[in-house]
C-alpha cells in the first residue's frame, strides 16, 4: 500500500520501472501528471499487446472493469500485473470488493491497494498462480 512508501513517487509506488511495458486506459489528466510516464521511463504502449508488463485501467462499472479484464488476461506476461483504479466515493457504483470479484473471475487476485490522490483508490491485480491447479 501507499502507505509504505511515504514520499515516494506515484510510479515507484505502484511498481513500474525504467524500459517496463505498460499500457495505461482511461487515465485521468492528474493522474498521468503525478506518474510522469516520460520521467519514470517506462516503454508506454498505445495499445495493449503481447507480453505486457503492467497495465492501469480506471473503471467506474463493473461490466467495463469485466470486459477490459478478460481482454487483458491473456497479454499479462506471466510476472506481470494489472492496477484497476475505482472511485474513492463510498457511494460509487465499483468498489475494491467488486474488483477483487471481477479478478477472481479472470484467473487474478488481489495483491495490493493504493490511495491515487484522493478520488481514485487502486488495487493492483496478479495472475492466480492456483488457477488451473486442480
Amino acid at each position: 500500500m501507499s502507505e509504505r512508501y511515504p514520499g515516494s513517487p506515484l510510479a515507484a509506488r505502484l511498481g513500474l520501472k525504467p524500459g517496463m511495458r505498460v499500457w495505461f486506459h482511461d487515465m485521468p489528466v492528474s493522474v498521468r501528471a503525478a506518474i510522469e510516464p516520460d520521467r519514470s521511463a517506462v516503454e508506454e504502449l498505445c495499445c495493449a499487446s503481447d507480453g505486457l508488463q503492467a497495465a492501469y485501467l480506471f473503471a467506474t462499472a463493473r461490466s467495463h472493469l469485466d470486459r477490459e479484464l478478460q481482454a487483458l488476461r491473456p497479454l499479462i506476461a506471466s510476472n506481470g500485473f494489472i492496477w484497476v483504479s475505482h472511485p474513492s466515493d463510498a457511494g460509487s457504483a465499483l468498489r475494491a470488493e467488486d474488483v477483487a470479484s471481477a479478478a477472481a473471475t479472470h484467473g487474478m487476485v488481489e495483491r495490493d491497494r493504493c490511495a491515487i490522490g484522493s478520488d481514485w483508490t487502486g488495487v493492483k491485480l496478479v495472475v492466480d498462480g492456483d488457477a488451473g491447479s486442480a
